[in-house]
């Protein structure tokens, strides 16, 4: 156990973060540590930055909050509401790889390629 072997961190602020997929196992983290009730962990708080919690819902997302912003037009979501629904299927069936393709190139799609971003996803008023 890190307190047995580290006992000067015994009772500090304990703080949970971490971002993107992280956010799968942040809460049951939280949860389990919070649960435990361990005196010498000071759970304060856990953070998740941009986290994919739920990718069932949050990969639609994109989609609909593209479209209401004017980052993408009405034909273009429609098309992309296909894959999306494709991307769901495949998630809801479990066919890991499968779904992780489909998502990724609905995703790609509206955000552009990492080097090439279609606009700039941390403040979509800027132009990349």
């Amino acid at each position: 156990l890190f307190i047995e072997k580290y006992p000067e961190f015994r009772g500090r602020d304990f703080y949970i973060t971490g971002e993107s997929y992280a956010g799968h196992y942040i809460p049951a983290i939280t949860a389990y540590i919070a649960e435990q009730g361990n005196p010498d962990i000071n759970l304060v708080a856990s953070a998740i930055g941009n986290g994919l919690v739920d990718p069932y819902v949050q990969y639609p997302e994109y989609n609909k909050f593209s479209y209401e912003n004017n980052l993408i037009g009405g034909i273009h979501s429609t098309i992309l509401s296909a894959g999306f629904k494709l991307c769901q299927g495949l998630i809801w069936t479990r066919i890991w790889p499968l779904a992780l393709m489909e998502c990724q190139i609905m995703t790609t799609t509206i955000l552009g390629f990492p080097l090439y971003p279609n606009f700039n996803v941390y403040d979509i008023r800027k132009k990349c």
